[in-house]
């Protein structure tokens, strides 16, 4: 995301990244998406991690040992069961994340970007809660909620869906991401 390495292609890590780590980064958020991943914007000291589903629960310390010491990191995922059941998965590896755009709040603004169907078009059904003690009580209660159905219409909200520019704006106000967000400059991705 910085601007120093803007212009470089997406580095994928598949050893220990501890050679010529960043040494300046000062936020990082694990995105979900792919679609998500590719339009954040530029952020000075910042880095933007594909999470690509479960595959960040799996070797993520392991991959990025320095991750950790990031003083503020985000996870941002999809509105579905699995995507909390990986926020809790995740801080289990020892990433001390905060989420974005994933609790009750949250869903009941981007309803109207809701599905049935999960990433591959099967329809989604209601399934018991599993434990997931890595989520806060809010995001706890919106898990709950879209694993029984209970007074919702959709099991699902795509990261994807939900306009850039929200998001952008919330690591800017809440979270003092330094994102310039004058007038529309932050692409919207909720065309799809």
């Amino acid at each position: 995301m910085d601007a120093e390495h803007h212009d470089q292609p997406d580095l994928i890590v598949t050893q220990p990244w501890v050679r010529s780590q960043p040494t300046d980064i000062e936020h990082a958020i694990i995105i979900e998406n792919k679609d998500t991943y590719q339009a954040m914007p530029t952020v000075e000291h910042a880095i933007c991690i594909l999470g690509n589903g479960y595959a960040a629960t799996s070797h993520i310390t392991t991959l990025l040992p320095w991750l950790t010491t990031i003083p503020n990191i985000i996870y941002w995922g999809d509105m579905d069961a699995n995507g909390l059941d990986i926020l809790s998965k995740l801080r289990a590896t020892g990433i001390p994340c905060t989420s974005i755009l994933m609790d009750t709040t949250a869903y009941r603004t981007y309803e109207q970007y809701g599905t049935q169907f999960d990433a591959k078009n099967k329809p989604l059904t209601t399934q018991t809660p599993q434990p997931t003690p890595g989520l806060t009580t809010e995001e706890r209660k919106l898990y709950e909620t879209l694993c029984t159905g209970t007074d919702i219409q959709y099991l699902r909200i795509e990261q994807e869906r939900i306009p850039i520019r929200d998001a952008t704006t919330i690591l800017h106000d809440q979270h003092h991401w330094p994102i310039d967000i004058p007038g529309n400059d932050i692409p919207n991705n909720n065309t799809k």
